[in-house]
């Protein structure tokens, strides 16, 4: 009989390998590997009791929810929002696999947001910050970087111009001024290939066949 537990190791080890092959510039460790483990473990038995997502096993959270938080990663400028993160997706797994990134967490959900704030002490995650609020509430100085977010992303939203709409007064006001400032992202993981608005770029999902990142890029001279 295969022991769940083994599996499931051998599933993120299998998953590090994909990450490594498909993007190069990512190199999952074994620390951050048990850190995963960990966070995986937890948000099932956490859900259990609490059902702060839908899916109910280890390893399909694995494959529809680590998997898919990873394939952001490229599209990730720091210092970044993760909107209405619910049990800390994707934000909990950049910040693992980016330890130094600044990253603001947006949860109002009073089981949700426990849930990250245990997760934040128990994997030892640190430049983090939980917002237990909806994005409509949050003030810039309220972030972890005060100076506001290069990228706003939200797993949960399915629409960039929503996105941009609650939490677009998030965005860097610095980050917008002079001619080789870097355009602010809006990014958004969906199941649909399509653009959605003028001027969204989609890529596809670099992990997973079926998903896809719609992409806002705002250039220095469309300030908010």
């Amino acid at each position: 009989m295969t022991d769940p537990h083994s599996n499931l190791v051998r599933q993120i080890v299998r998953l590090a390998d994909d990450v490594h092959r498909l993007l190069p510039d990512i190199d999952i460790t074994r620390v951050q590997r048990a850190q995963i483990l960990r966070y995986v473990t937890a948000l099932r038995d956490y859900n259990r009791i609490h059902r702060v997502t839908g899916t109910r096993t280890a390893e399909d959270m694995l494959r529809l929810h680590v998997a898919d938080s990873i394939g952001l990663l490229p599209w990730m400028t720091p210092p970044l929002v993760d909107v209405g993160s619910g049990a800390g997706l994707p934000g909990i797994l950049l910040k693992i696999l980016q330890p130094d990134w600044e990253v603001t967490l947006v949860e109002p959900r009073k089981k949700a947001s426990a849930f990250i704030a245990w997760m934040i002490a128990e994997l030892g995650l640190r430049n983090v910050r939980l917002l237990d609020r909806r994005a409509e509430a949050v003030r810039i100085g309220d972030l972890l970087n005060p100076d506001g977010a290069s990228t706003l992303v939200a797993k949960g939203f399915g629409d960039t111009r929503r996105l941009r709409e609650v939490a677009g007064h998030l965005l860097a006001p610095s980050f917008l001024e002079g001619d080789s400032a870097p355009p602010l992202s809006v990014v958004v993981p969906s199941g649909n290939p399509e653009p959605v608005h003028s001027g969204e770029e989609v890529h596809p999902h670099p992990l997973m066949g079926d998903r896809f990142l719609h992409v806002i890029r705002i250039p220095p001279e469309n300030r908010f």
